[in-house]
């Protein structure tokens, strides 16, 4: 398959072949996705323990530079529950490692710029896969892993979130999901009543309207009610204690508003470059590369569901790159990472949008809801962002696909265990790889296991498989066919079977099919070398049939092609696949 090549200006192709009957639909879908990204953007901001404003800017440039230079017309991009809970865990490690005692605005200002470094390195990441054309690679992430590591993130949101819902101060400084766990359940006799109802209502509400309607801005209703129902009994009076006012273990007075945080709007954005410490890098890189991972997963994922058949096939590659674009440039705007949101893309096409200024447009109308409304948002309590992040870890989890997972074979049981055992334990960034690794290790155990079938002519002349207890026709030449792939991690396992073969001293010539070998490497060159030498000591033949071009190539330039002999490697035909072993065959009598 011929690499897709990469637009650098999408955006003005785009600009070209738009209609005028397309706008309206997509300032129907703008304003619809707008209305949910908002409150979205300012509760997974809180999730991450960062100012509102840096969640409010990703779902205003995010999804604007992602549309502009990426594939997909429906994908909608800015900050997710998933990225937020990563850089959460991923700064809170950092902070605690290199700023311990730090809290207040000082912390703030800290977090906010080892975020702002991280969002940097992963556009640069992104927009360096783009360029290199990995973009199919995330294919290769297990199934298992994700589904696992989204029940892991899944949980660690609820645990989190938990906090704020019942109205208790959380503990300070870095800790596991577990322990934060552990000192929760000890701390439900402290609970605020009236944060408790007030977030209960919200979750039941969310629910009741998520029933009702997918395309309801449920969460924006929320918002309204529940600081309606705030401002109307005073369940925020200006002089008692919100939850950022008390120690972890005491009580806090009043229902904590949004602006206990800091006001939602209180400047233009503007633009200025990251400040860059290198001696965070250690503990930066591997973030920044496991959120870059997830979020191309994630705008991958989406851009390929919402690709139809009448349209261009999806450049994965062009999607990676617009996404790494648009995270560059999110770090110089203080904004967080950038990636696909799955419920906003879906209310996109839902709502109607054609084109990828729904996108476009859509950011331009949180922005516009916040320069004007901010006041009113500043009064949203916080227990109803809690609650809809505690629906948000709910709706994440499908759990049909992870009791799936858990069915289908032992392996991907315990890849799915082990990474969500991981996220409690660890960081997220850490479970991701944990399970990654995992699945890789499980999957090259499978793959290093070359399976060698012994095949014979049947008396037409048609090759056939010999069965375990059958002698063969002709007990001087024996066929093999290696099903499995072969590269490094068979190279062992497959020169020990060929040497096990080849001890029987009446056999004078081995073939090796490779009808469906596509690739070989250093390891089986070296082991098929060493057989070789074994049979030529003992004045035997060994043979190789069914070799692609590019096993020939390999063959060649390593010197093995020389060493067997050209006249006993014969090229794969497509058309007659036993043609080769035949023509092998043929010589193979020759010789004996």
């Amino acid at each position: 398959m011929a690499l897709q090549e990469i637009d650098p200006y999408p955006f003005w192709n785009g600009v070209k072949k738009y209609q005028v009957n397309f706008f309206r639909g997509d300032l129907i879908a703008a304003i619809s996705v707008a209305l949910m990204a908002l409150p979205q953007a300012m509760a997974y901001a809180f999730l991450a323990d960062l100012p509102t404003s840096a969640g409010i800017w990703s779902v205003v440039f995010g999804t604007i530079f992602t549309a502009a230079f990426g594939q997909s017309r429906f994908l909608i991009s800015g900050t997710t529950n998933m990225v937020a809970i990563l850089i959460q865990s991923g700064t809170s490690e950092i902070l605690h490692t290199y700023y311990g005692g730090v809290s207040g605005l000082e912390r703030e200002i800290l977090a906010q710029n080892v975020v702002m470094e991280i969002v940097l390195l992963i556009g640069i990441f992104q927009v360096i896969a783009g360029l290199l054309r990995l973009g199919r690679l995330t294919q290769f992430t297990s199934r298992s892993v994700i589904v696992g590591y989204i029940a892991g993130a899944a949980l660690a949101i609820a645990v989190t979130q938990l906090f704020p819902f019942f109205g208790i101060r959380d503990l300070d400084g870095y800790h596991a999901i577990y322990q934060q766990g552990w000192y929760l359940l000890g701390q439900l006799g402290a609970l605020h009543i009236p944060t408790s109802l007030v977030s209960i209502g919200c979750l039941l509400l969310l629910i009741f309207l998520y029933r009702t309607s997918s395309k309801v801005p449920g969460a924006a209703i929320v918002f309204i009610v529940a600081g309606g129902v705030v401002a109307l009994f005073n369940l925020a009076p200006e002089h008692a204690k919100g939850i950022f006012d008390v120690a972890p273990g005491e009580r806090i007075e009043r229902i904590t508003l949004l602006q206990d945080i800091g006001p939602v709007f209180s400047d233009f954005p503007k633009f200025a470059a990251p400040y860059f410490e290198f001696r965070l890098l250690a503990k930066i890189i591997p973030l920044a590369f496991a959120i870059s991972l997830l979020s191309v997963i994630e705008a991958t994922s989406i851009g390929r569901n919402y690709t139809s058949s009448k349209e261009p096939p999806y450049n994965d590659n062009q999607e990676v790159y617009g996404l790494g674009i648009s995270n560059f440039l999110c770090a110089f705007f203080g904004a967080m990472p950038s990636s696909g949101s799955f419920s906003r893309s879906a209310l996109n096409k839902a709502a109607g949008a054609h084109t990828r200024f729904s996108a476009i447009i859509s950011g331009g109308f949180v922005f516009l809801f916040v320069v004007t409304l901010g006041f009113l948002v500043n009064k949203i309590p916080i227990a109803a962002l809690s609650a809809l992040m505690i629906f948000t870890a709910y709706t994440m989890v499908n759990f049909k696909h992870f009791f799936l997972c858990l069915r289908a074979t032992r392996g991907d049981a315990f890849v799915v265990i082990t990474t969500l055992i991981a996220s409690m334990i660890f960081t997220l960034d850490v479970a991701l790889y944990v399970g990654v690794v995992l699945s890789i290790v499980l999957y090259l155990k499978r793959a290093a296991v070359p399976f060698l079938v012994e095949y014979a002519f049947n008396n037409v002349g048609k090759l056939r498989p010999l069965d375990a207890e059958e002698e063969r026709p002709d007990p001087r030449i024996c066929i093999l066919q290696s099903e499995g792939e072969l590269f490094f991690g068979a190279a062992d396992l497959l020169q020990t079977k060929l040497r096990n073969i080849s001890e029987d001293e009446t056999l004078k010539v081995v073939i090796l099919q490779l009808l469906n070998t596509r690739y070989i490497d250093a390891s089986i060159c070296l082991a098929l070398r060493q057989v070789l030498d074994y049979l030529s000591s003992t004045n035997r033949k060994f043979m190789l049939s069914g070799v692609s071009e590019e096993v020939w190539t390999v063959l060649d330039e390593s010197g093995l092609l020389h060493k067997i002999g050209e006249e006993n490697c014969f090229p794969a035909n497509e058309q007659l696949p036993s043609e080769p072993t035949r023509n092998a065959y043929a010589l193979a009598k020759i010789y004996t």
